[in-house]
């Protein structure tokens, strides 16, 4: 079911009738995901007769954060090789952001910016 929701953001970005900015593929992708989380959260309550989310979250990152760094690190190293040099300092923010998990705040940020209004998309 995750591809499905990805594969609809994908074919949202893509352009797709009626499936602009692939906000079906968002959604589903956090029904799906509330839905497993609140499984994985009952299961551990039942089998250990207690929830620590300290240890949820250290097993999500577990899981989460080798891949992001690597997707992470080659955005830098392919803006490095592939856009012109007034795009790296830009993009190393938004790599600095995604890490720190404040990418959302970032482009807030930039959107009160009415003269960043015409640059270049995030490559994060």
């Amino acid at each position: 079911m995750r591809a499905v929701a990805v594969l609809l953001v994908l074919l949202g970005h893509a352009g797709v009738p009626y499936l602009y900015g692939g906000f079906v593929g968002v959604v589903v992708f956090f029904v799906i995901s509330g839905f497993l989380v609140t499984g994985l959260l009952l299961e551990e309550l039942d089998t250990r007769g207690r929830l620590s989310l300290a240890d949820f979250y250290a097993r999500r990152a577990k899981r989460l954060l080798p891949a992001a760094a690597t997707v992470l690190i080659a955005s830098l190293v392919l803006t490095y090789l592939f856009l012109p040099r007034g795009r790296w300092f830009t993009t190393a923010w938004d790599v600095i952001a995604s890490a720190c998990y404040a990418m959302n705040w970032r482009m807030a940020g930039q959107s009160l910016d009415h003269v960043a209004a015409n640059d270049a998309p995030s490559i994060a």
